[in-house]
């Protein structure tokens, strides 16, 4: 009786998965064809070497399990671009992942977590959703081995286009630049050594990065919270002893 229980349940599963597989027939032989499963005459490399995967434009909101542990452990070049997907914990079974294109998917500083990818290269998150430049901070420790980084697209990235713009786009790159030393590209442009010494002169240690991340603030509002951050080491109200010189700085002094 228990034996026929559980072959009904697994030719439940079965169906089930059969269903699910038919309208997920076009991503898996596109995964199996950019796997080196299946012979493209017009491929000019062999993609089987390369580990390759394409689930780009397949209306997925999340990646399959199946997809996850059938490719996970061999994939290195994966591309979801153009989907629905929010949530990149499944990147942690793609454990020899060199490249990840994500362009145009939900994917936030608020909601989305950077899991840990220690053999990450490149990242496209183009046309996204990241509003929070202090979410960059999490590539800096997830991804120590990051040089190819592109966010174009993303309310976080102030477009560069209008005068007004220019400075705030430039403190954006170098913030970038400063938090994620090994970069060599940025967007869609390389890193200059003009600009990687600029990024070290406004960005000098890593108190700054930690002082961004931990309130969670843009750096325009960096100076607003400066001085309640460092009440042990400078006086607590250096503009109100300009407007009242007559009463004294305080007991705060320099260590």
């Amino acid at each position: 009786m228990l034996e026929k229980a559980d072959d009904a349940m697994t030719n439940l599963g079965n169906i089930l998965m059969g269903l699910y597989i038919k309208n997920f027939e076009s991503a898996v032989i596109l995964s199996q064809k950019f796997a080196g499963y299946l012979d493209d005459e017009g491929s000019t490399q062999d993609d089987s070497k390369v580990g390759r995967l394409s689930l780009a434009n397949e209306k997925l909101a999340y990646m399959p399990k199946l997809v996850c542990e059938a490719f996970g452990p061999i994939i290195k070049i994966l591309d979801i671009s153009d989907n629905n997907i929010g949530n990149l914990d499944f990147l942690d079974y793609f454990t020899e992942l060199t490249s990840l294109i994500a362009d145009k998917n939900p994917i936030s500083s608020a909601d989305t977590n950077i899991p840990c990818m220690p053999k990450l290269e490149l990242l496209y998150l183009n046309k996204c959703k990241i509003s929070n430049l202090c979410w960059v901070e999490a590539l800096r420790y997830n991804c120590p081995k990051l040089r190819f980084l592109s966010l174009m697209g993303n309310p976080v990235v102030p477009a560069f286009m209008t005068t007004g713009n220019v400075y705030q786009y430039l403190q954006y790159r170098l913030y970038v630049i400063s938090a994620i030393p090994n970069l060599v590209h940025l967007d869609d442009k390389r890193i200059t050594a003009d600009e990687r010494a600029q990024a070290k002169k406004m960005f000098p240690t890593p108190f700054v990065h930690h002082l961004l991340k931990s309130t969670q603030v843009r750096v325009p509002h960096l100076l607003r919270k400066l001085t309640g951050r460092t009440s042990n080491y400078f006086p607590k109200s250096p503009v109100r002893s300009h407007l009242h010189p007559s009463k004294p700085m305080g007991n705060n002094y320099l260590v």
